[in-house]
């Protein structure tokens, strides 16, 4: 089957009951995030959508099940982004049977997974006649997708107590991808089966973990063309790494299966013991990435691993980043060079146990939250003191925190004049008072930074934005070019009611800066990211007062900034060089493109060699700033 297809675009309102340009009634499949809608027409197959969040992407597969092809051929994948609300798939052969596999994707340009197909008969191509009949919706499950193999050579103690098994699927391009999966009476059953694996020559490479004596052991089945297992017996022992380790047991062995429910367990970290919940994190890693990042919350507060007491925490994995360092030296440019934050969070590399599972080189260390030991504010909704000192206690004596997030995920989400999307992150939830007060400062805020007195220091922004620590935020993200910073997400702003201002930071979320991405330009050492794209920071550089103290604080701290770049590089590498090598066999991308590293990541096969990649775009980058910052 030709793999050229066109995609029209047609715009037009739609409701659920029909489509003022459709007379047959579209099959709906939906989800928590919206609904796709599949409905046959004499131009070929319609597809219409209807979601909740802008930046919801929808998939979609068709199959010819009449006269199959070899898969590669028979498998057609179409993509719309969520500003399409609708467009045509133009049927290739007349009276051919289709079945049409359709799934939604909240995390862009990551794997979907299909919940239900529809099936199609196409009585004509492209322009003729109408189909013979109306969508015949049918259920598809396509969450499980079992492999028999008459081999699979397992031996262990008649003793020895099964753990986990893990593995990863490798592809004819050596694409490796991690669905979930169980081994289970000669089956290996992958669940979540993704769209990059289906009708694809894959190979498995399966890890089962099994403990006897007190050590884990682990036996690789690696399976070739013929599907015959080899199989290695080694020990799992990462006590001699030098890093803590962090052993968590769920109860039950319960399973955390989302971000939202929390599952109840017991952490050990180093000596100590603590109750505590656990649940998934984040947005494209959780969705996509199998190297989960998770929160924990401990029944009470508590010192872990010496940082200050508290109850929230979380676990960072760092899956993209093949150094397991960017994330760290970001925080460590916030805390020791450009430090003019009221507070950052600080973090430690460990090895995690999860029942039992040893899943690799984790980040342990401290969330954005609100306290003495962290953001130091008076929120709005936990009033306590006239801080203000007008002789009562009111909304205006309150601060909060706000995220910049396109994705607009939380409670309270709104948009300023200037088309930036804020998401209130704390409090969490508030009444409609709150809200307006909250829209209030960040218009008020807007008004003197983009008002005609803008530059002026008691009219214009510098009275409502606290400069010292927005020019440090943006010379650590300008020099590492993360690609969130460009006013997409995990931007992070505090309203500070002891001054009336709002404070850049805290830093959070590095693993995709310094070259670790491949759009947007921010592969690239040279070029501005931050000063052309984020609209509050290309109106502050009009400002040539603005620009001269960037300016002066670059040329302060650039010394530093250089001999760190080997100096405390090579610290945090030699911290977790022995621990890395079990993370790496744990999670073998070493040499493997994953999404969305840069081109140049299939020629990296070693930690050294992505360290090297590292250290090099940090030099060039460094010498790029220090040319164009001195010449503002």
């Amino acid at each position: 089957m030709n793999k050229k297809f066109l995609v029209g675009f047609l715009f037009f309102t739609f409701s659920l009951s029909g489509f003022s340009a459709s007379k047959e009634e579209p099959a709906w499949v939906y989800s928590k995030d919206g609904m796709i809608g599949v409905c046959a027409q004499k131009d070929g197959l319609h597809i219409h959508k209807k979601v909740s969040s802008r930046y919801t992407d929808i998939s979609i597969y068709v199959e010819n099940i009449t006269n199959p092809q070899k898969p590669d051929d028979s498998l057609f994948i179409l993509e719309a982004t969520a500003s399409e609300n609708s467009y045509v798939y133009p049927f290739v052969k007349k009276g051919q049977k289709y079945k049409v596999y359709l799934g939604m994707d909240t995390s862009r340009s990551m794997p979907t997974v299909y919940s239900k197909a529809v099936e199609i008969i196409a009585a004509g191509g492209q322009g003729e006649a109408s189909l013979s009949s109306k969508v015949k919706e049918k259920s598809y499950n396509s969450s499980e997708w079992t492999v028999t193999f008459d081999q699979l050579n397992i031996k262990t103690p008649s003793k020895a107590k099964a753990l986990p098994v893990t593995g990863y699927v490798i592809t004819k391009k050596e694409t490796v991808y991690h669905p979930d999966f169980e081994l289970k009476d000669k089956k290996i059953i992958l669940k979540q089966v993704m769209r990059t694996i289906r009708g694809k020559t894959f190979y498995l490479r399966l890890n089962y973990y099994f403990e006897y004596e007190g050590n884990i052991y682990r036996q690789r089945l690696i399976n070739n063309k013929e599907n015959q297992f080899t199989d290695t017996n080694t020990t799992v022992n990462t006590q001699k790494t030098g890093l803590t380790e962090i052993r968590i047991n769920t109860a039950n062995g319960k399973a955390i299966l989302d971000r939202e429910k929390y599952v109840k367990a017991k952490m050990k970290a180093g000596s100590a013991e603590y109750e505590m919940e656990i649940r998934g994190r984040g947005n494209s890693s959780w969705g996509s990435m199998p190297k989960h990042n998770y929160n924990i919350k401990l029944t009470k507060k508590a010192s872990v691993l010496g940082f200050k007491e508290n109850k929230k925490w979380v676990l960072i994995s760092n899956y993209t980043d093949k150094t397991l360092i960017r994330n760290t030296f970001s925080f460590f440019l916030g805390h020791k060079i450009f430090n003019k934050f009221p507070w950052n969070p600080d973090f430690k590399p460990v090895n995690l146990y999860i029942n039992d599972e040893y899943l690799g080189v984790y980040l342990f260390g401290e969330r954005i939250t609100v306290n003495k030991n962290r953001v130091d504010i008076q929120l709005i909704d936990s009033l306590k003191k006239d801080i203000n000192k007008d002789k009562k206690i009111d909304i205006n004596d309150g601060g909060f925190i706000l995220e910049i997030n396109r994705r607009e995920d939380e409670e309270f989400n709104f948009r300023s004049a200037h088309d930036v999307s804020f998401s209130l992150k704390e409090p969490e939830k508030v009444n409609k008072e709150a809200q307006n007060y909250v829209k209030q400062k960040i218009k008020d805020a807007e008004n003197a930074l983009f008002g005609k007195d803008f530059a002026d220091p008691k009219k214009g922004y510098a009275a409502y934005l606290d400069v010292d620590s927005f020019i440090d935020w943006y010379l650590i993200n300008e020099f590492n070019k993360n690609v969130d910073s460009g006013w997409y997400s995990s931007i992070y702003l505090v309203y500070n009611q002891k001054d009336n201002k709002f404070y850049m930071g805290p830093l959070w979320d590095y693993d995709l800066s310094f070259g670790n991405v491949d759009y947007n330009d921010c592969d690239k050492a040279e070029g501005f990211y931050i000063k052309t794209r984020n609209v509050w920071y290309a109106r502050l550089f009009k400002d040539p007062e603005f620009c001269k103290k960037v300016k002066s604080r670059w040329n302060q701290k650039k010394a530093e900034l250089l001999k760190a770049l080997d100096s405390e590089v090579d610290k945090m590498i030699l911290e977790i060089k022995e621990a890395s090598y079990y993370n790496f066999e744990r999670w073998p991308i070493l040499g493997v493109t994953v999404w969305p590293n840069p081109l140049g990541a299939e020629k990296r096969r070693t930690m050294k060699s992505e360290i090297d990649y590292l250290k090099e775009w940090m030099k060039r980058r460094f010498e790029w700033m220090d040319r164009e910052i001195n010449n503002l």
